[in-house]
């Protein structure tokens, strides 16, 4: 990810409020569990919502982000095998 990507996704964050970060943890689509009540979030600092808010919108996008297929080299590539 290049950090001007990194900047333009962090800006709307960092104009989000209090409320509006609870909301949009507790309401994110992603495959993975989130295991923080919403009580826990209302006891975050600001700072600290926002980071763990960054933290989980990168990590569910990077489960939808398909990992790339690792390239096939040399004889078993071609098709040939070893005799």
């Amino acid at each position: 990810m290049c950090p001007q990507q990194t900047d333009w996704e962090t800006a709307p964050i960092g104009a989000m409020d209090r409320e509006a970060l609870v909301q949009a943890v507790l309401h994110l689509k992603c495959t993975f569990p989130i295991d923080l009540t919403e009580e826990a979030l209302r006891r975050f600092s600001l700072a600290r919502l926002r980071h763990v808010y960054m933290a989980l919108c990168l990590h569910a996008r990077e489960d939808q982000t398909p990992s790339p297929t690792p390239a096939r080299t040399g004889a078993r590539a071609r098709g040939r095998t070893r005799t």
